[in-house]
């Protein structure tokens, strides 16, 4: 229960520092606000996405990253999504095998966009 209220709380304050707004109390405003910046509002017009996600991630939710993923393979914008297996927000947990090869996936698709 701990855990899961710490989570919304580092949510809370993340919105009110982006938006500057307080989700409790201006929640349309905020959420109107944090449209503007979401990535998946631009996806239509997208360039070559890499997204790379922690699915212990407890800032951004692995379904935005999917849902991101896939409204960009709707928009037929080449893309890629790795899922970091227990990889949180800053993937300050994540091994260093794991490191590399995450490493080497970012360099192909980079290599990948070269025309």
């Amino acid at each position: 229960m701990i855990c899961f209220l710490t989570q919304i709380i580092l949510q809370q304050n993340l919105v009110k520092g982006l938006s500057g707004y307080d989700i409790k109390k201006d929640q349309d405003r905020a959420i109107d606000y944090l449209k503007t910046i979401s990535p998946v509002t631009y996806a239509e017009n997208g360039v070559p996405t890499l997204i790379v996600q922690g699915n212990k991630d407890k800032i951004v939710p692995l379904s935005q990253s999917k849902k991101l993923y896939r409204k960009l393979k709707r928009a037929k914008v080449e893309t890629s999504l790795i899922i970091i297996d227990n990889g949180v927000h800053s993937f300050s947990t994540t091994d260093k095998s794991t490191l590399d090869k995450m490493t080497d996936q970012m360099v192909d698709f980079i290599i990948s966009q070269k025309k």
